[in-house]
């Protein structure tokens, strides 16, 4: 590009007038690179100072600095004896028309607009060299001068057209330069624009499908939540009816529960009922309106609106029916009150379900518990108390008789000739008696007493808050009944208690003194031993 030049200089040299640092290092760094030396001012005076010294065969200058700008620095330039026909190139950002007249007023050869490419800049250059080189051949028509007026100021040109056409075609090549930049650049945007929509477009539906997946994640954790309340409050009621040896306790605490909680649709209402022995062994109810709830084995859910048969004047709303099972068979019913409509999931009825068998298998546990209790407290026979029983009771008595010095007395009692009558009548008759004169003893007796079947025909009654004469009053009254009623006779021995006798003395006692009725004769009531009506 600068072949020309470079056969007749060894050396091209450029003068760069930048007040900045970073701009100037950039387009020292281009020339030397294309085989130009450089030198650098930082302003219209340093530059001029340099010319004194130098001649360099160009001037790049930028037009906004301190101490002396562009413009003024071409006219000196321009004034300068040496150096009038030095090329002047302009590099600025400026671009209006009042620009190009100023340059055009101070002479300049040329103008590069920021920001700039490598080959924009060489082109210009080669351009302007090429220029130089033909006005020092007396190629270039001679000077023209004119007066412009433009925006209220007078602009005085003087130089040569090719000057001013280099200008102008500076100024053009720049705005063309600018064009196509503005047009890439919308092109550019144009595709970024495009790209930003389809960016946009896929934001709106990853938006879209991430506020779904939210929903759904947060319609799956309401209902986890909810699981886990319902888990909750079903394993602490199972936890607490484990630990309830009370079928009524047991009963309420679940009602309780469950009225307190608004899980499972439930609204209120809850009642259990239990089955009686007739209706766990015949399966009919004695309240027909539960018979349809009794007959089946899985959880009922009634839509309603419906009134409870069962609760009189309630608001009419759905209805829960939970059997409450042992062993596979229905013991009782757990009724409910619920929103109408209401509709469970499989894994609530299993909930549902599952309560209702815990519920069932504890209920029965406690009256199993119940019943052992009893038997293994009591005769199986007669119902009377056996012996383990007698020492619970002989016990409580002794210390309460500690505390508060209420006497207690012990009546031992034996049927008169009862071998004679199981061989008379058989064993069978026998059982029957001995039943029958349980009964009599038992219509005897207060509930703060006890009867007790002590051995075969032989019989004790521990006798609360009594002394000899109540003593002897009661089991006279007991011979009298027993011989009007079941034509019997028997023999009675009794002993109040001492301080600090056992159990196994004061039997003792008693049994003495029923030895000694039967060798009187029988049928009768003899005292222990020391002791007397007084």
């Amino acid at each position: 590009m600068f072949s020309s030049w470079l056969n007749e200089h060894e050396t091209l040299s450029v003068l760069i007038v930048e007040d900045s640092q970073t701009q100037a290092n950039q387009l020292r760094y281009l020339l030397e690179k294309h085989g130009f030396a450089v030198q650098q001012a930082l302003h219209g005076k340093e530059a001029m100072a340099l010319l004194e010294q130098s001649d360099p065969h160009l001037v790049i200058s930028d037009i906004l600095m301190p101490e002396m700008d562009g413009y003024a620095l071409c006219h000196a330039i321009r004034q300068h004896p040496r150096h009038r026909d030095l090329p002047v190139v302009l590099l600025t950002s400026l671009s209006s028309a009042r620009d190009i007249l100023l340059a055009l007023e101070c002479k300049a050869d040329h103008f590069i607009t920021k920001p700039y490419n490598e080959s924009y800049l060489l082109s210009r250059m080669a351009s302007i060299l090429e220029t130089m080189r033909q006005r020092l051949s007396g190629l270039l028509p001679e000077h023209t001068e004119s007066d412009i007026f433009f925006q209220g100021e007078w602009f005085h040109i003087n130089t040569d057209r090719q000057r001013i056409l280099d200008l102008l075609m500076a100024t053009y090549e720049a705005m063309v330069l600018r064009n196509d930049e503005l047009i890439t650049t919308q092109h550019e945007l144009s595709e970024l624009n495009g790209q930003l929509q389809l960016a946009v477009a896929e934001a709106n539906d990853a938006h879209q499908q991430s506020q779904q997946i939210l929903a759904e994640l947060s319609a799956r954790d309401r209902a986890i939540r909810q699981t886990n309340e319902e888990l909750r409050l079903v394993h602490g009621i199972e936890s607490l009816v484990n630990q309830s040896r009370d079928p009524g306790a047991l009963c309420q605490l679940v009602c309780d529960r469950l009225n307190q909680s608004t899980l499972f649709g439930i609204i209120g209402g809850v009642h259990i009922r239990l089955l009686n022995e007739h209706e766990r062994n015949t399966g009919q109810l004695a309240n027909h309106h539960c018979q349809p709830c009794f007959s089946v084995r899985h959880l009922q859910l009634l839509a309603g609106p419906i009134a409870s048969e069962c609760e009189p004047g309630s608001t009419p709303a759905g209805r829960m029916v939970i059997p409450l099972l042992a062993q596979l068979q229905p013991i009782g019913l757990l009724c409910a009150q619920t929103r109408i409509g209401l509709q469970l999931d499989p894994q609530q009825r299993e909930l549902l379900e599952s309560l209702g068998r815990q519920i069932g298998m504890a209920l029965e546990n406690i009256r199993l518990f119940e019943e052992t209790r009893v038997l293994s407290l009591h005769d199986p026979l007669t119902g009377l108390a056996n012996r383990r029983h007698l020492e619970i009771a002989y016990s409580n008595l002794q210390a309460r008789t500690s505390r508060s010095q209420q006497p207690f007395g012990l009546i031992l009692l034996d049927i008169d000739h009862f071998k004679r009558f199981n061989d008379t009548y058989g064993h069978p008759e026998g059982d029957q008696l001995l039943i029958r004169v349980a009964e009599q003893l038992r219509q005897c007796l207060r509930s703060t007493d006890l009867a007790v079947r002590f051995g075969g025909e032989e019989f004790m009654l521990l006798v609360a808050d009594s002394q000899t004469e109540q003593l002897f009053a009661l089991a006279d009254r007991i011979r009298q009944l027993l011989q009007q009623d079941l034509a019997i006779t028997a023999s009675f021995g009794l002993a109040c208690y001492q301080p600090d006798e056992t159990l196994s003395q004061m039997t003792e006692r008693a049994d003495e003194a029923l030895y000694r009725a039967k060798h009187a004769g029988r049928n009768r009531v003899m005292l222990a031993q020391g002791e007397a009506i007084r």
